[in-house]
């Protein structure tokens, strides 16, 4: 999948039926690239950072990341990145419970090149609510 204004490849490596009790993703964030601050209300996560330097918005802090980094995001902890460096930034996501992989699945694309589906800001919405998602305003 591809997600963003940057195209970003989300790769899915585990996604059980929901109510499993994880799912993962790598996400390879591109220089510049930035994921906007955000919660979820279902799930707990735990990112590996493998390589790059960015930035993480964690609750009230602000988080220096680098390879060997892990932040744990608790449930309803609101959070976000950015990639401050010169080159890909590349994580490991583990979210529990499974399902929230979906959402890569419903917001992307499968080619880096595929036009995203236009959706109205409601039904932007309607997938925000579907998956626990809060995007700070």
């Amino acid at each position: 999948m591809y997600v963003g204004r940057t195209r970003d490849p989300v790769r899915i490596k585990v996604s059980p039926p929901r109510g499993g009790r994880f799912g993962i993703i790598t996400q390879d964030v591109a220089p510049g690239s930035v994921i906007p601050v955000h919660l979820h209300e279902k799930e707990d996560e735990i990112i590996f950072i493998q390589s790059g330097e960015g930035t993480a918005t964690l609750g009230d802090q602000q988080v220096t990341l680098a390879a060997g980094s892990t932040l744990y995001v608790p449930q309803g902890t609101w959070h976000g990145g950015e990639n401050t460096g010169t080159s890909i930034l590349k994580w490991v996501a583990i979210y529990s419970p499974s399902g929230f992989e979906g959402y890569f699945r419903a917001i992307g694309t499968k080619a880096p090149d595929d036009p995203p589906t236009p959706r109205s800001r409601e039904e932007f919405e309607k997938l925000d609510r579907q998956y626990g998602i809060r995007y700070r305003r």
